[in-house]
């Protein structure tokens, strides 16, 4: 997937650059439950994060669109945990609000929201579910 900003340099318009193009967010995980755990914005779909500590995260965009791939990379020493971004979403059909575990320094998913219902509940899975 090209990156957003060498699509800006093609002359596509910034608004559709970002729509269509890869854009790169580093996030350290913060908090060890959903409610504390760091922000992955919807433009950043390619996110490297590092685990500050055991059990620390990230949260997932509650912005994302159904079917727009976020590739997250666990990097350093820490395991990370990835959170669907509501309390009743899921993450391959577990329990709601609970997170996701990438191991330490050698995994990357690619998480994608499936469906969202009117009250706001999303779903989500990892590719390939694991």
């Amino acid at each position: 997937m090209p990156q957003a900003a060498d699509l800006m340099g093609f002359g596509m318009s910034p608004f559709l650059s970002d729509q269509l193009g890869n854009s790169y967010q580093a996030v350290t995980g913060a908090g060890t439950t959903q409610a504390g755990a760091a922000k992955i914005y919807s433009e950043g779909h390619l996110v490297l994060v590092t685990g500050a500590s055991s059990a620390t995260g990230a949260l997932l965009p509650s912005a994302a669109k159904i079917g727009t791939p976020y590739f997250i990379l666990s990097v350093g020493s820490a395991a990370a945990v990835i959170y669907p971004n509501s309390t009743t979403g899921t993450i391959n059909g577990g329990s709601a609000g609970a997170g996701f575990t990438c191991s330490a320094a050698v995994s990357g998913y690619v998480f994608m929201k499936t469906a969202q219902t009117s009250a706001g509940v999303d779903t989500w899975y990892t590719i390939p579910k694991v």
